[in-house]
């Protein structure tokens, strides 16, 4: 089992970090609860703060993560159950690039051909390779508008003020200049 934690950071940003790798001999939901606790206990995170929780969505597991999550709001009423949230924002990017793209076409901006106007969308950069961050930069150049458009709506229809405050801090930073010459820079030094 995989654990990953998201947390604000001392500059109120929110970061997403993979903390450890558990062996667990059986996937019982007392078992996942009780491997967890003692992987945050190890590290004196008090299971009272937590705030979240969100599990991989696969279907031999649903039922165990269902039973997981009341085991855990049992402990800490605030460990909200957020299902596929990161699904959810990269569908509704990719419609509104979509949308965008339609738009292009009709007014022929851009060509139809195959291949020639790929869909693209956002993804997380690998580690240590230099190349996936040369792609993100490249694709959120080209998705810039969209990412923005995405972010106002994310602002003023989040489902919560962390989700709104965290958009908005993003949106901020996206939309100074500094941030929008380091990311061409980027993409030149690629």
């Amino acid at each position: 089992m995989a654990i990953i934690l998201r947390y604000v950071d001392c500059d109120g940003f929110v970061s997403e970090q993979f903390f450890e790798v558990v062996n667990v001999k059986e996937t019982s939901t007392s078992t996942l609860k009780k491997e967890i606790c003692n992987v945050l206990t190890r590290y004196n995170l008090l299971v009272e703060n937590l705030r979240g929780q969100g599990y991989d969505s696969a279907s031999n597991m649903q039922g165990a993560w269902n039973r997981l999550q009341t085991l855990f709001r049992e402990d800490c009423p605030y460990a909200y159950y957020v299902h596929c949230f990161a699904h959810w924002r990269h569908s509704e990017l990719k419609s509104i690039r979509e949308a965008e793209i339609i738009d292009l076409i009709a007014s022929g901006e851009l060509e139809i051909g195959t291949g020639a106007n790929q869909i693209c969308s956002l993804q997380r950069p690998g580690a240590t390779h230099w190349s996936s961050y040369f792609t993100l930069v490249s694709r959120l150049i080209s998705m810039f508008g969209s990412v923005h458009e995405y972010l106002e709506k994310m602002i003023c229809n989040g489902l919560n003020n962390d989700i709104r405050g965290e958009a908005k801090g993003i949106y901020d930073a996206m939309s100074t200049f500094k941030f929008v010459f380091i990311l061409h820079l980027m993409r030149l030094w690629g």
